[in-house]
C-alpha cells in the first residue's frame, strides 16, 4: 500500500512536470508567434499608409487590406490562447 502510494505520487509529480514543460513551450511559441505577427502588422500598414496605393493598385490594396484583417484575426487569437498558457502557467 505505501509503495502504491509513493508511486502514484511520482506519478502525479511527473505529469505536473511534463504539463508545466508543455505550458512554457507554448507559451514561447505564443510570444514568438505574437511577434511575428505585430511585425508583419506593422509592415502592413505602412504599406497601407500610403496614400497612392489605392489609387495606383486598388487590387493590391484590397488584398493587402484583407490580409490585414486576417493578421488582426490572428493576434486576437494568439493573444488569447498567449493569457491561456500563461494562466496555465500561473497555476502549474
Amino acid at each position: 500500500v505505501l509503495f502504491r502510494s509513493l508511486l502514484a505520487k511520482k506519478l502525479e509529480s511527473a505529469g505536473a512536470a511534463r504539463e508545466l514543460e508543455h505550458a512554457t513551450a507554448t507559451y514561447a511559441q505564443l510570444e514568438t508567434e505574437l511577434a511575428q505577427l505585430t511585425r508583419q502588422l506593422h509592415k502592413l500598414d505602412v504599406t497601407l499608409a500610403d496614400g497612392d496605393l489605392f489609387s495606383r493598385d486598388p487590387a493590391r490594396a484590397a488584398e493587402l487590406s484583407k490580409t490585414r484583417a486576417n493578421v488582426v484575426d490572428a493576434i486576437a487569437k494568439a493573444e488569447e490562447e498567449w493569457l491561456a498558457a500563461s494562466a496555465a502557467l500561473q497555476t502549474a
